[in-house]
């Protein structure tokens, strides 16, 4: 991906760029099995404690953590 001038002058003055759809589903797969992982055992720990009610495992990724929240 190459930046446009546009892009890069935005970065230059506000620090920060926004680059949607630089990364696809597979690129992020490995961080999501990650912290899926985390969450499945966070969430266990949360619901045998009592301190959650439901597990949300039919949630996809990106409403699970939410949920759990």
């Amino acid at each position: 991906m190459k930046l446009t001038a546009q892009q890069v002058a935005g970065f230059n003055r506000d620090g920060f760029l926004i680059a949607r759809d630089a990364l696809q589903r597979t690129d992020l797969q490995p961080v999501i099995d990650e912290l899926n992982e985390f969450i499945d055992a966070r969430a266990n720990i949360l619901f045998t404690e009592g301190k959650i009610g439901d597990l949300h495992k039919e949630a996809p990724f990106e409403k699970r953590y939410g949920l759990l929240f």
